[in-house]
């Protein structure tokens, strides 16, 4: 018993430290950039109930609003489809931050060769960055 009281500080300042760690990850430019990457690979796929999940508010989005919003996103891609053959890839570049909001800056390149930059606003929302 003395053994397990000695190294239980130890322990409860490792799992502080590994707490601690999780939050500013979240909080780095990295993190955001990855998870707006992802909810645009999801619209690349066709995966557009997932790419639904990163927006903001989706919760709280009745049924009808929730069809309309995948109704949207994928007439977005059939958008981009005819204009330049559908986009191929997306990177996020850089993340500005403050204090529950971020810009994205991610580059889409599209089948004709074509890329742009875009901006896309994130919040934090419950430990999770989605898109507004």
């Amino acid at each position: 018993m003395k053994r397990f009281l000695s190294i239980l500080p130890l322990v409860s300042i490792l799992l502080f430290t590994a707490c601690r760690k999780e939050v500013q990850d979240l909080n780095s430019s990295a993190a955001v950039c990855s998870q707006a990457e992802i909810y645009y690979q999801n619209l690349l796929a066709g995966q557009y109930e997932k790419c639904l999940e990163g927006i903001s508010g989706v919760c709280k989005m009745l049924p009808e609003q929730r069809s309309q919003t995948v109704q949207a996103l994928k007439a977005f891609c059939q958008n981009q489809q005819t204009q330049h053959g559908g986009m191929v890839s997306v990177r996020g570049v850089e993340a500005l931050l403050q204090d529950k909001r971020a810009e994205v800056y991610m580059d889409i390149i599209y089948a004709d060769s074509v890329s742009e930059r875009i901006v896309v606003p994130m919040v934090l929302e419950d430990s999770v960055w989605r898109m507004e």
